[in-house]
């Protein structure tokens, strides 16, 4: 066998188990995205409106039989991570999909190296406690990597130089760590984690009384069908309206502000288990 021969023979074999990473990569996250979804078909329809990648595809590639071309991981990572444009799409990019399609994205730069947050992100707000506290604290809180070092040691600080190399946190000149231009898609099971959290740490029942400083309130009823979607659209407008007040100019200050949005039943199936078609589609 000639040295050339020998060298493309293990380009190959590298070629291949890339291939085959790629493959193991994409059925892992489609199998996560999907786990939301009372069946399968729901979630692999919602991909394809999104996405505009075929149904067959999609199910090929869940059985780990074919690779997306660079272009097809693009647009099936985009609704996999609700990434609505290519910088957003980097940050949560597993590291060996995050390989392949970087030159096909608009800003060609790889991240810096190091742990990549992407769509296993939830994974890692749910297992690091650290990584929790510095996302959630620096939204509202004076918080410095002093105070990081103090409350969980040397770990703290990995995880803390992890999240600023990924832009999901900055420190400033004064010290004081703020939020970076990333922002974190969590799943509902993170969700459930970050309010339990600050229920039980931040909540303040006292000051619900004559203080009047905070407030807590639940509505338990039964309804029909129409009413409970009519419900869940009042919920839905309440918090997009909280959002556009928060976005206007001149509404930040000192006072850290908290809520929590949740609506759910008590059924154990879903209301729609037998359509394509769900509440506030």
């Amino acid at each position: 066998m000639t040295k050339q021969s020998e060298i493309n023979e293990t380009m190959n074999k590298t070629s291949n188990n890339t291939e085959a990473l790629i493959k193991h990569q994409v059925a892992n996250d489609l199998e996560t995205y999907l786990a939301d979804f009372p069946k399968v078909s729901l979630g692999l329809n919602e991909i394809t409106h999104k996405s505009g990648l075929s149904g067959r595809s999609l199910a090929r590639y869940l059985k780990q039989q074919s690779t997306p071309q660079a272009t097809g991981l693009i647009k099936l990572y985009k609704v996999l991570t609700d990434s609505d444009t290519d910088s957003d799409l980097k940050i949560r990019l597993p590291s060996i999909i995050l390989s392949r399609i970087a030159p096909f994205l608009s800003d060609n730069e790889v991240l810096a190296s190091g742990k990549v947050f992407s769509i296993s992100t939830n994974k890692e707000f749910l297992s690091n406690k650290a990584f929790r506290y510095i996302y959630m604290s620096t939204a509202c809180y004076f918080l410095t990597k002093e105070r990081i070092g103090f409350l969980f040691g040397q770990s703290g600080e990995i995880t803390l130089t992890q999240m600023i190399e990924n832009d999901i946190v900055k420190i400033e000149k004064n010290g004081r760590i703020v939020s970076g231009n990333k922002r974190l898609i969590l799943d509902a099971d993170a969700f459930q984690l970050m309010a339990v959290e600050l229920i039980q740490n931040h909540f303040h029942p006292k000051r619900t009384g004559s203080l009047g400083e905070n407030i807590y309130r639940y509505h338990i009823e039964s309804v029909d069908l129409d009413t409970y979607n009519e419900l869940l659209k009042i919920d839905q407008d309440s918090s997009r309206a909280k959002i556009e007040l928060l976005k206007q100019k001149g509404k930040s200050g000192d006072i850290p502000y908290w809520s929590i949005d949740v609506a759910d039943n008590f059924l154990q199936t879903p209301l729609y288990p037998d359509t394509d078609m769900g509440v506030l589609q």
